[in-house]
């Protein structure tokens, strides 16, 4: 198997250079739980390894969502420090271009699919709730009443995706992540239409 650790180990200080200071959610902490998700389901399913943490590291990194020029030039300059592996650098990207769940693509190796059920995770359960309030608070999103609020972002995309993983070990996972998103909005709504005075125990 082909030896991609140094680019691995650029790969992470590219990815670190690129989301420092992020305040989205889309951020290095985001980036180091999806390539140890990536990993585990990687192990289970059969998949290389090395290009599975490529593709973790550098998911994000151009995501529209963020600073795509930023991100567009420190890859350049990543391609340039390791012109002996443009190739292996050129299929990562294609495949990290195929994660975001708003694009709807489906990446076409096993790899890719690891890291896009793998990011997917990260979006559900308890880190999933932190995080969607995370973005809605970075981009000044109400909590609910408004088509982009976090509320809303729940029923757009946190419920769907169960059902749009690859790997069976992801949507086993997928299992109780998704039951503790119904649990935090069964509360929530209880929450905000609190009974009337009255009626208070």
């Amino acid at each position: 198997m082909e030896d991609h650790y140094e680019l691995i180990n650029e790969a992470w200080k590219t990815a670190e250079l690129y989301f420092s200071g992020d305040s989205s959610g889309h951020d290095i902490d985001h980036s180091r739980r999806v390539h140890k998700l990536a990993l585990h389901l990687c192990h289970a399913e059969g998949g290389k390894s090395s290009i599975t943490e490529l593709i973790a590291i550098l998911h994000d990194i151009g995501d529209h969502k963020l600073d795509s020029d930023k991100g567009t030039e420190l890859i350049r300059q990543l391609g340039y420090r390791f012109p002996a592996k443009a190739g292996i650098l050129h299929e990562v990207l294609e495949e990290c271009a195929r994660i975001s769940f708003s694009k709807g693509g489906i990446p076409l190796t096993l790899e890719g699919k690891i890291v896009q059920d793998a990011d997917r995770l990260d979006s559900i359960g308890a880190i999933g709730v932190a995080r969607c309030f995370m973005f809605a608070g970075n981009r000044g999103h109400r909590l609910t009443d408004d088509r982009r609020s976090a509320v809303q972002h729940f029923y757009d995309k946190l419920l769907k995706i169960k059902d749009t993983l690859h790997t069976d070990r992801a949507r086993q996972e997928a299992e109780r992540r998704h039951a503790f998103l119904n649990l935090f909005l069964n509360e929530l709504e209880q929450d905000l239409d609190p009974p009337a005075e009255n009626n208070l125990s």
